[in-house]
Parts: structure tokens; sequence; C-alpha cells
């Protein structure tokens, strides 16, 4: 089979779409299980997979992701005071991650409104990564970080701070790759924005990020933000089986939960 990375004929392995170090801190600080939007029956033990990428190309995506773990995730979670500085491998990481979730849905079946522009940027951000060349045409590209004052209503601190969430968002007039983990956003416009869409978020743009002055002035992706928001609350609509099964899973792991990010944040409106 050929890479789907770089075209030629190599052995796949199966790639992690958002990358395993966000799905093992969930693990560390939560429930030890975590469920995809829109089955919330279904718990998974380990994130999204797609034998997309030869061993070659993986281990080049991999050596991003370790840096954007070491030097962006974990300083942040551990302060959202943190200042993200704007390096060449801030770049590489966000655009690769985005390029990864376009690559899963584009061809999916789906009849995307904007399937031209969406093949032009799977192209221009490939020969990005792969060649340096440069991003000129979907080059907006943003890094949003979210903290405790980020919250578009109440009770949706455990979407933004610890929902993994990937999208090609759409409407009649907007276009944009969505990818969310943790208390990270990723956003790369494909069609429909103005210049005031964000603020302090462009990576083509800042030398720097901070959470404290991130504004999204973009009324389609406020309101894309409290649809997935609603989605979560299917976790209400569980089977009465599936919450007695959830309540006897908790209850036995509830003196090591106790202290986790995830129970703070469960019990934080009680």
């Amino acid at each position: 089979m050929k890479c789907e990375f770089h075209r030629k004929e190599a052995e796949h392995c199966e790639s992690h779409i958002i990358p395993k170090f966000a799905y093992k801190w969930m693990k560390k600080t939560g429930s030890g299980r975590f469920r995809q939007l829109g089955k919330f029956n279904s718990p998974i033990q380990d994130g999204i997979k797609k034998y997309m990428l030869c061993k070659d190309c993986e281990g080049k995506f991999s050596k991003y992701e370790k840096w954007f773990n070491e030097k962006v995730f974990k300083p942040y979670i551990n302060d959202c005071n943190f200042v993200v500085k704007n390096e060449r491998e801030l770049k590489y990481f966000i655009v690769s991650v985005l390029w990864k979730v376009l690559k899963l849905f584009k061809d999916d079946g789906n009849n995307y409104n904007f399937k031209t522009d969406l093949n032009n940027a799977e192209i221009e951000w490939g020969n990005y990564l792969l060649n340096d060349e440069p991003i000129t045409k979907y080059k907006n590209l943003h890094l949003v970080l979210v903290d405790s004052n980020y919250w578009i209503e109440q009770k949706s601190d455990l979407y933004f701070s610890r929902s993994i969430d990937i999208e090609i968002a759409e409407s009649d007039k907007l276009c944009f790759i969505y990818a969310k983990f943790s208390r990270f956003i990723l956003i790369g416009e494909i069609i429909g924005f103005s210049e005031n869409s964000f603020q302090n978020t462009n990576i083509t743009i800042e030398n720097e990020f901070r959470s404290t002055n991130q504004i999204i002035n973009e009324s389609g992706i406020i309101q894309f933000f409290m649809d997935r928001v609603n989605n979560t609350k299917e976790y209400d609509d569980l089977s009465v089986k599936q919450k007695e099964n959830n309540a006897k899973y908790y209850k036995n792991k509830l003196e090591s939960l106790r202290e986790t990010d995830y129970m703070k944040l469960q019990n934080k409106y009680k």
C-alpha cells in the first residue's frame, strides 16, 4: 500500500489522529476510560487510529508530537499562565494534526460543501509537511489555549478541559478543520472567515500565545462549540444498565479517582 503522506509503497502502521500523549494524560488524570462524541454508550481504551502512514513518516510526525508534549502540553497543563512560544516545531505539529484529521474525514462519503477546497488544503498542508513548501492559501491556522475563564456556559468544563474531539466542520458558508484535546483547540480555516474572526491565535501572525488575551469572534464557531457541549450531555441518556455499570466501575475506583482533574471538574457544581 502507498503511504498517504509521501505516496510511496511502504508498509503501513497505525497512526493516532490525536497524539497518544493526550490519551495517556486523560487516563492518568481521569477515570481510566473515555468516550467518543456521539458514542457515549461505548467506552474506549485508546484513541482513534488509522493505517495511514508508513513507519518512517510516523516517526517524523512523532518527533514533533514529542516536542509539543514536552515544550507545550505539559507546561501549560501544569500552569495555564504559561506562554507558548511560536517556534517552527509548533507550526509543524499543528499542521500535522489538522492534516491527519482532514485525511481521516475528507473521503468518508459525506457530501462536503467545499470538497475542492478540502482537497486543495490537503495538498498544500501535505507539501509543507513533506517538503517545507510555503502555505499560502490555507495559512490561517489557530492555537487556542483553554483556561478556567473560557467556558461558554456553566458545566461545559468537562468538554473544554478534557474532551477529545475532531471534525471537518462546515455550514453553507463556513468550513474549518477542528481538533480538540485536553485544554488545546486547533483550527484550520478552509473558507468563509473574516479578518477579525480570531484574535491572538493565528500561528502565521503571533510570536507567542497566552490564554488571557485570545478571543474568537466568529459566531459560526461559537455555535459549533455550543453544539459540541450539548452533545456531551448525551451521557444523561445512557441506559439504566449502562448507568449501573458506570456506578459500579466508579465506586470500585473512587479512592484512586478522588484527587484527579476529572473528579474535581465533576464536583465543581455540586
